[in-house]
């Protein structure tokens, strides 16, 4: 069993870079990056906002912010994509990694969440915007469909 988990490992970290900045203080990345406190420290980074359920950060000198989510097309986002747009917002002044497992989903579906209401684009020009420079990332159907109504009920809306 370890050894597969150890293969799976070297599967994820060969594929998926562990960071990439994408917006301002916002990296997006996996759980490699989150247990990596060198690389942390590296860029900077001040808060690890934390989207996996199966997942918890402990440092010593860098704010863990865990937000459970499961990766299921069930699981209601928003309220917690709101909470966590809240946080980043209040420390706008420094680095924030946000991460889920891979790095993938739920991370990727804050990060479109959270440009959204920043820059007012709809779902597509984030999910471009972001996978150029992280091409990895693939929310799955249940939150891109959360995500897309979220966009016109509320942002559309408030243009």
């Amino acid at each position: 069993m370890f050894i597969y988990l150890l293969l799976f490992r070297y599967i994820i970290s060969f594929y998926t870079k562990s960071m990439d900045h994408i917006y301002k203080n916002i990296y997006l990345g996996n759980y490699l990056a989150a247990e990596n406190e060198n690389l942390l420290k590296m860029y900077d980074i001040y808060t690890v906002i934390n989207f996996a359920a199966e997942l918890y950060n402990e440092y010593n000198d860098i704010i863990s912010y865990d937000l459970n989510l499961y990766d299921s097309p069930e699981e209601n986002i928003i309220n917690t994509f709101e909470r966590a747009y809240d946080y980043v917002k209040k420390n706008l002044g420094h680095n924030i990694l946000v991460h889920c497992y891979m790095g993938i989903s739920r991370s990727s579906s804050f990060v479109i969440f959270y440009l959204m209401k920043e820059e007012k684009w709809d779902y597509d020009t984030c999910y471009e915007f972001i996978k150029k420079k992280r091409p990895c990332i693939c929310p799955n159907y249940g939150f891109e469909r959360q995500l897309k109504e979220y966009y016109y009920k509320y942002i559309i809306n408030k243009k």
